[in-house]
């Protein structure tokens, strides 16, 4: 569709890795896709060497997914190269 912006809900530098974080109400596979096809290259190109990972973060699953993230220590201690799902259940 052109020329835009890409800004992510949540970029956090963590122990020398960058973590891309996208935030939905409903686990949707477009979140999916912008975080692995337009977020994911653009923090590679910027942080260069440091590694990159992506995590969703919904409130409403609507697949189900392995392995299933619970809590942020979860996610800080998995080592998945597939996009996470943290399921925030208030």
């Amino acid at each position: 569709k052109g020329e835009g912006c890409a800004q992510t809900d949540h970029l956090l530098v963590i122990r020398e890795e960058v973590m891309i974080v996208e935030s939905k109400l409903t686990q949707t596979s477009r979140g999916l896709t912008q975080l692995e096809l337009r977020y994911r290259p653009l923090v590679e190109y910027v942080f260069g060497p440091l590694p990159v990972r992506t995590v969703m973060v919904c409130k409403n699953l609507t697949t189900r997914v392995k392995p299933l993230m619970l809590s942020l220590g979860m996610v800080l201690i998995a080592r998945n190269k597939r996009p996470l799902v943290l399921h925030w259940v208030d």
